[in-house]
């Protein structure tokens, strides 16, 4: 969408709202279903992770997502898959946070170093806080969760578009839990032996297969058997 004329303040001001409205509508789950779907397969590692962080966020309610980086890939997407929540991107490169101010979803926090996450992360908790993303305090009924993209190993958390450095993701608890905080929705399966979550067609049915079979069969028998 594009707006000109002798008003612009105005003009932003309208389309912001414009897409804050637009942003309440949207469905997270259907969402995130949509964009995987039509991703194609396999995927690399790094988007397996970035993929798998933004399914988590959803099915865990986090209020945010972190990821520690200095190069733009991990960022982009993590912002691929549309979390319903910002991603606050960490990083000692002027140019990545640049970049981030035009991705959306994305919130650069830039630092001069970053030494572990776990010395970091105040500073970026307190970021989310004076940003007004998340109150992230305990007892306001609201969880308290978020989700950070990072290397794995603890000493260097910025993750490089590389396979050598690939990214592992994990949840901070700063107050309370969603899970704590809100009944489970949905059906709890207590009466279901197992849910359908294949697709047979005849073709799987008559094709002989060489797979050694590690799935057990449990038949009911019935007075026609």
């Amino acid at each position: 969408e594009t707006a000109n004329g002798a008003l612009p303040a105005k003009a932003v001001a309208t389309m912001t709202a414009i897409t804050r409205n637009a942003e309440e509508g949207l469905e997270g789950d259907l969402t995130y279903q949509n964009v995987w779907n039509n991703t194609p397969k396999p995927v690399s590692p790094l988007e397996a992770v970035a993929s798998g962080s933004v399914k988590a966020c959803l099915d865990m309610g986090a209020m945010a997502m972190v990821v520690y980086t200095d190069v733009m890939l991990p960022a982009t997407l993590v912002s691929k898959y549309k979390p319903p929540v910002p991603i606050v991107v960490v990083t000692t490169n002027p140019s990545v946070a640049a970049h981030c101010n035009v991705v959306s979803g994305l919130v650069p926090m830039l630092l001069d170093t970053v030494t572990t996450s776990r010395e970091t992360m105040p500073l970026v908790i307190n970021t989310i806080r004076k940003l007004g993303i998340a109150d992230l305090v305990a007892g306001d009924d609201e969880a308290d969760q978020v989700i950070v993209v990072e290397r794995p190993g603890g000493a260097n958390p910025m993750v490089c578009d590389t396979n050598e450095d690939s990214a592992v993701f994990k949840t901070h608890i700063i107050g309370d839990e969603a899970a704590n905080l809100m009944k489970p929705t949905g059906y709890s399966g207590d009466h279901t032996i197992s849910f359908c979550s294949t697709r047979i067609g005849l073709d799987n049915v008559v094709t002989p297969s060489d797979m050694v079979r590690k799935t057990k069969i449990f038949c009911t028998m019935g007075p026609k058997c």
